[in-house]
């Protein structure tokens, strides 16, 4: 959880059940390490910083991508430097998951942070997992 914002139980619990479907899904061709909630599995290094993402994307040793999960009240300028502008830098693909609300918003942040993203997916809560929408693709 980022030391920035507390998301509401609710949020935290709907943010860790993405995890985990989202860990099941990369990992049928990477090896996708999770940190829900307050864990701390999997790290990265970006300069002299450990950073802690949502989940961590190995290929065998090397890493492979950072994907990043935000919620509605998460999708703020705080969070945006915080923690998408490092994990741009980290010379692997970025993915960040946003609610299908929050999209514009996290477009404007990205675009005002130069935050470049490999993919920014949209997500709502469905009975059996998620519906994912992926709305951004970096050519």
């Amino acid at each position: 959880m980022s030391p920035i914002y507390v998301r509401p139980e609710r949020e935290q619990a709907e943010h860790d059940r993405l995890i985990r479907f989202l860990q099941a899904e990369y990992s049928r061709k990477l090896e996708a390490v999770a940190n829900p909630g307050d864990e701390r599995v999997a790290a990265i290094k970006v300069g002299t910083a450990t950073h802690f993402p949502d989940l961590v994307l190995n290929d065998g040793n090397r890493l492979a991508g950072v994907v990043e999960i935000e919620t509605a009240a998460s999708v703020n300028n705080l969070e945006t430097m915080a923690k998408w502008v490092p994990f741009c830098k980290a010379r692997v693909p970025f993915h960040l998951y946003v609610p299908v609300q929050g999209y514009e918003a996290a477009m404007r942040l990205a675009h005002a942070h130069q935050v470049k993203a490999a993919e920014v997916w949209t997500y709502r809560p469905a009975s059996e997992g998620f519906d994912l929408v992926r709305m951004f693709v970096d050519p």
